[in-house]
């Protein structure tokens, strides 16, 4: 990674008279916990240029993701709506349907220029958040040079296309900047390592906050910071083991909710801690504010100018990923002024005021407080959902990507999603940690080679949960590459009856079928593969010499 960003950034022309042509730049920080910056109780030192920001800007250290996972979140960013009304639950899933109206159309009808830089694949245009950018960039579409095949690119990269971009601007703009550094694998720089005591998650989070500090720099002495509006948020934060929980997506616990967040004016004023409860749902309605446009009463957020969220607030959040891809049930809850409530096959309820590690199960004690909050989720659900879109358009290669970013990418596209209230026959997310932890580890083993031992791990998970679609695409995966055939097509067979059809299995269960001397269904399985993905080399070569195989039969 090189420390170098092209920041001859110029700007001109944008007039404060007029709010609706007001600069906006947003920045979100993907996986990261607020914990991680010094500004928001983090270690000092670590991330002294988000801090100097942060320390001229209004800071909400309560803030919480809707669910933790990127594309659900950021699609509430930009659509103001929670992931049950803007219909994405799961990364990789689906695309935001086209009737949702985005901060950046908002910003286009009032004149503005519009730019999105994000930085992994989980954000791809295929998902729908480009609506209203003239611009919108993203690794493996629209990045030259050495990261256009990759799922990621690191912050300097990022910033230095947005900074071009930001350069070529002769007029007012709204300017979205998605940095991924912090996200598993870390890779940052061995000084940083140093910097952070051997802590790879922290030197991530510190070599993405040097790469912004050179940005700011340049934006503070080209004068864009004195005219625009700064919105930094995370996107929902990493669990680190906490919770049992080696990543994010499962669990809906502070380690992955809360995350930091600051607004910084352009003359530097309204600075200080805010005390209300803030979502990353605010961050459309903020984007109206700014503008002067009326607040939306259709949507679910507040505007974080003016007296920002009130003391009484209450915030939806959820994860479906464990549902859609893990065989277990669905998690929601409720956090406000009195506690946490999560719901998902148990109760659960905490006081993060009093307890910030979540440790203490007050739910047998707060009866009258767990039926608050479920009221209020029923309320929400109520509200009028867009209307989901068809998926069939994702390319494959960039469900494959997201897939290569961690993300179990397994899940049915035309799944039903059950009430966050209702009752689901699955195990509960919360009694599930050793499952969780035993899949972790066999990945792990498989992953470094050990393959034999990951078989024997995963088949003890899918014993006990024959639902847990993920474990059951690995063990069918590795054992095929032990070339046990015999064993490994019964497990592609399960999953493909349930509908959790990739071309990946389609073709690994098309050669299990040819071992078995199955050729007619083999082909079929190979020309299905293709016909999800028309490029997949393994595919097309065992469909072209299998067809000229059974030719040579006839």
């Amino acid at each position: 990674m090189v420390l170098v960003l092209a920041l001859a950034v110029t700007w001109a022309g944008c007039k404060r008279s007029a709010e609706g042509s007001r600069p906006l730049i947003l920045i979100t920080l993907d996986t990261t916990r607020a914990d991680s910056l010094g500004a928001f109780g983090g270690r000092a030192g670590l991330t002294p240029n988000l801090d100097r920001l942060a320390s001229q800007a209004r800071r909400f250290q309560m803030t919480r993701a809707v669910a933790p996972l990127t594309l659900p979140s950021h699609a509430s960013m930009h659509t103001g709506l929670v992931p049950p009304r803007h219909t994405l639950r799961d990364n990789g899933l689906a695309a935001l349907p086209a009737e949702a109206v985005t901060l950046a159309e908002h910003a286009k009808r009032l004149g503005l220029q519009t730019g999105a830089f994000v930085s992994a694949a989980v954000l791809d245009p295929a998902f729908g958040l480009d609506q209203g950018f003239d611009v919108y960039d993203s690794p493996g579409r629209n990045t030259p040079g050495k990261t256009s095949a990759y799922a990621e690119r690191p912050a300097n990269e990022t910033l230095a296309a947005a900074a071009q971009w930001l350069n070529q601007r002769q007029g007012p703009f709204f300017l979205w900047v998605h940095l991924f550094d912090p996200h598993a694998p870390h890779q940052a720089p061995p000084a940083f390592r140093q910097r952070a005591g051997g802590d790879s998650y922290l030197a991530e989070v510190s070599w993405m906050d040097q790469c912004l500090g050179t940005f700011f720099d340049s934006l503070s002495a080209n004068g864009v910071l004195d005219r625009a509006l700064l919105i930094v948020v995370g996107d929902h934060g990493e669990s680190l083991g906490e919770h049992g929980e080696p990543t994010h997506s499962s669990y809906v616990y502070d380690s992955t909710l809360r995350v930091p967040c600051f607004v910084r004016w352009p003359d530097a004023t309204n600075e200080g801690d805010h005390p209300g409860l803030a979502s990353v749902v605010d961050v459309y309605s903020t984007g109206l504010d700014w503008w002067g446009m009326p607040a939306d009463p259709e949507v679910d957020g507040v505007s974080w100018l003016g007296q920002g969220p009130g003391q009484g607030r209450g915030l939806y959040f959820e994860s479906y990923y464990g549902f859609l891809n893990f065989g277990w049930s669905p998690l929601a809850g409720w956090v406000d002024g009195e506690g946490k409530w999560i719901v998902g096959g148990m109760e659960q309820y905490f006081d993060p005021s009093q307890d910030p590690k979540e440790s203490n199960d007050l739910a047998p004690q707060r009866t009258q407080a767990r039926l608050r909050a479920r009221a209020q989720i029923d309320a929400l659900m109520t509200r009028k959902a867009l209307t989901r879109s068809r998926t069939t358009s994702i390319d494959p290669k960039v469900k494959e990507q997201v897939a290569h970013l961690g993300y179990a990418a397994s899940a049915l596209a035309d799944q039903v999603m059950p009430h966050p209230l209702a009752k689901v026959e699955r195990p509960a997310p919360a009694a599930s940690a050793d499952e969780l932890q035993r899949f972790t580890e066999a990945i792990r083993l498989g992953d470094t080679g050990d393959r034999k031992r990951a078989i024997e791990a995963l088949r003890a998970v899918v014993a006990v949960n024959g639902l847990h679609n993920v474990a059951q695409s690995y063990l069918g995966t590795y054992l095929v590459l032990e070339r046990r055939f015999a064993e490994a097509l019964p497990v592609l067979e399960n999953l493909a009856a349930r509908g959790a059809v990739r071309a990946n299995y389609l073709n690994n269960l098309g050669f299990c079928k040819e071992q078995a001397g199955q050729m007619e269904a083999a082909l079929a399985l190979y020309r299905r593969a293709l016909e999800l993905d028309s490029e997949h080399a393994f595919a097309k070569q065992n469909a072209q010499r299998l067809e000229l195989q059974i030719q040579g039969r006839r």
